[in-house]
């Protein structure tokens, strides 16, 4: 209708115009007999237009809703970050660390509730998948969340990562079904706003008979819907894009990045080339995450991800997808085997390594890139994409900024090494950790002046496994502080079984150091055994020191009000600053062995050697020579000025009965020469 009237003088006046447009009386009489058909016409087709509105309008809103595919990937972001600051704390322990994973863990759970508001019960309702991820999700949450917030040194750290790992994968099973339930609701929407459209017209074609006005009404609504039409359809492409893309940096996500290299597999198996993939992670992601926020970390993956698609373009065949957290994946078709490998390898390498501008800041980072590739004919995405990662750790195991890629044996080193960290969480209470003991004599005597205690494990399948294999996973995993513990009061009692003039060594390591408690477990030690403080010496490397100088200057204080002494290990294989030497109290500086080895045929390393026992003397400190074999060696050292030696010139390492019998052995001996 074009007016807003209504009732007989509405009529009277549309009788009027009407006569005045018509030639005749009796037109207009026809036209007044239509008019009541005409104007209920007009009345049920507003009506009908009315309720289509409001059908559409409520489809609008409907559509507009983003909680369906915002809510999920928000819980995974909280799992991701919950899952770095529990490795955070077991890469370093403190009660910092430990409220960072809570304060995570806090946050998740606040997440998971929204899985079950709003408009996700209408996706619960509908999904049986969606309903299972979710009760997945808030099973592994109920798990994790006593391990977490008891998260300590003895911890069950794969429980805690298992557990997170897999809310993980069932938060991201949860937004892919609602990511595609969302895009199904999009589409029955459109479908019915079609349906509703045919209708609309339908209407509208009767109005326009009736009345000029329902003809421009039509028009306005035709448009307006053909707009609701256009923004639905774009809104059923942006949950389809959602459902398969990083929202932070647009790369493929894990669940599409599998689809895309599967697809890679396929087009290239018939051909004779490999399918290569490179792993790559950000060095120092988690420390520039800290110290600059977690807004520069984002920009820092954004900016990451810009360079990966420069260096790696999906024009040149490559394909991007971002794994997780700080972990990138780039896929290729290889014609030239693994010489091509390497070189994309160094190329991706190069081209991420130059400075990032973040919030301004200018920050130089490196990358870790694990590679592998296999023949197409021969490879899947879980074989290739398992290669990868034990290929990453290779390469960030080796420190920052290194390239490794994957060779036949690292399945077996990883098997091993997985086999051997499972096994160790039990050791200590299955009693295969030992305790050996070598001696420390004095060069000009003969005599012995103490012993270092030496831990050793006795797998009962694999025999005596040697320090180097097992030590770097203790620490990693944290099982180092329980260790090294058991051997500090174990090496206590047994030195009460020694001469009273034999000292005993203890190592620490850079994870025992981070304990706040670490002095009253040396104290504890020494009163449980009766053990003198000034029979305990203690042993840091100079990296120890570097990473912890605040902390070990604050140790060194309160050990020597115990009267324990202190030993800088390993002196002239790290930074072997001076200024250490000077500010912190070490009673020993210990010459590696590295030097020891060479001293016979190599003049610069008896003349190193001379210049460390110069520097000893001068600080009045005792030095002690490691690694001494050969009776030629032993002279050297001793002309040099060097007061003590230990190696298998003297002994092996050995336990505490065979040492007292070695010990007993050499007295009778001595007294037979005297």
């Amino acid at each position: 209708m074009t007016g807003g009237r209504s009732g007989p003088d509405s009529r009277e006046s549309l009788l009027d115009a009407l006569a005045d447009r018509l030639a005749t009386a009796a037109s207009a009489v026809r036209l007044l007999a239509y008019l009541p058909a005409i104007i209920a016409i007009c009345g049920l087709g507003l009506f009908g237009i009315i309720r289509i509105q409001g059908e559409i309008d409520e489809i609008v809103v409907g559509a507009s809703r983003t909680e369906l595919v915002s809510a999920a990937p928000r819980a995974l972001f909280e799992a991701d970050e919950t899952r770095l600051a529990v490795l955070a704390y077991f890469r370093a322990p403190a009660a910092a660390a430990r409220q960072e994973a809570e304060n995570r863990f806090a946050a998740l759970e606040s997440r998971l509730r929204e899985l079950e508001s709003g408009a996700h019960r209408a996706l619960l309702a509908a999904s049986d998948e969606a309903r299972r991820a979710r009760a997945s999700v808030a099973e592994l949450i109920a798990e994790a969340g006593p391990l977490v917030r008891s998260l300590g040194p003895s911890a069950d750290r794969d429980a805690i990562d298992r557990a997170l790992e897999q809310t993980a994968r069932s938060l991201q099973a949860f937004a892919a079904e609602a990511a595609a339930f969302r895009a199904a609701r999009a589409r029955a929407d459109q479908a019915r706003l079609q349906r509703l459209g045919h209708w609309q017209i339908a209407i509208m074609g009767v109005l326009l008979v009736s009345i000029a006005s329902a003809l421009l009404l039509s028009i306005g609504q035709k448009r307006r819907m053909a707009l609701v039409h256009r923004n639905t359809q774009a809104m059923s492409e942006r949950f389809e894009y959602l459902a398969k893309h990083d929202a932070l940096t647009g790369l493929p996500n894990r669940r599409h990045g599998r689809d895309l290299v599967e697809g890679l597999i396929a087009a290239k198996r018939v051909e004779p080339v490999e399918i290569g993939l490179l792993c790559i992670d950000i060095d120092r992601f988690k420390q520039i995450n800290d110290t600059l926020g977690h807004s520069a970390g984002d920009a820092l993956l954004v900016a990451f991800a810009a360079r990966l698609r420069q260096i790696a373009p999906a024009s040149a065949g490559a394909h991007l997808v971002r794994l997780g957290g700080d972990e990138f994946l780039v896929a290729f078709a290889l014609a030239d085997g693994r010489d091509g490998l390497a070189r994309r390898a160094r190329e991706v390498a190069a081209h991420l390594a130059h400075t990032y501008e973040l919030e301004g800041h200018h920050v130089a980072i490196g990358a870790s890139l694990g590679a592998a590739a296999m023949e197409a004919r021969l490879c899947d995405w879980a074989t290739l994409l398992s290669q990868v990662d034990i290929a990453l750790r290779h390469a960030k195991d080796s420190g920052r900024n290194q390239i490794a890629f994957y060779e036949k044996g690292m399945f077996e080193i990883e098997q091993r090494r997985h086999l051997l960290e499972q096994d160790l969480r039990f050791a200590l209470e299955r009693n295969q950790i030992e305790v050996h003991y070598q001696p420390i004599m004095r060069l000009q005597s003969d005599a012995v002046v103490g012993v270092e205690a030496l831990v050793r494990w006795r797998h009962p399948d694999l025999g005596l496994i040697p320090p180097g294999d097992f030590i770097p996973i203790a620490e990693e995993t944290g099982s180092i502080v329980e260790i090294g513990e058991w051997v500090l009061r174990t090496a206590c009692h047994d030195a009460t079984l020694l001469p009273a003039e034999v000292q005993v060594s203890v190592n620490l390591s850079a994870v025992q150091l981070l304990r706040d408690n670490l002095v009253e477990a040396v104290a504890a030690a020494l009163a449980e055994s009766g053990l003198s403080g000034a029979r305990l010496e203690l042993e840091v490397t100079e990296s120890v020191m570097i990473r912890n100088e605040a902390r070990v200057a604050r140790f060194i204080g309160e050990i020597g009000k115990l009267g324990i002494g202190l030993a800088l290990d390993d002196f002239g294989t790290g930074y072997s600053s001076l200024a250490y030497l000077r500010r912190f109290a070490f009673r020993r500086l210990k010459i590696d062995r590295t030097f020891v080895q060479d001293i016979e045929r190599d003049r610069q390393a008896r003349a190193l050697a001379r210049i460390v026992v110069d520097i000893g003397r001068a600080l009045d400190m005792s030095i002690t020579a490691e690694g001494v074999e050969t009776q030629g060696q032993a002279l050297l050292l001793a002309a040099e000025g060097c007061e003590c030696a230990q190696g298998y010139l003297f002994a092996r390492p050995l336990p505490l009965v065979a040492l007292l019998e070695w010990m007993a052995a050499r007295a009778d001996g001595l007294r037979k020469v005297g």
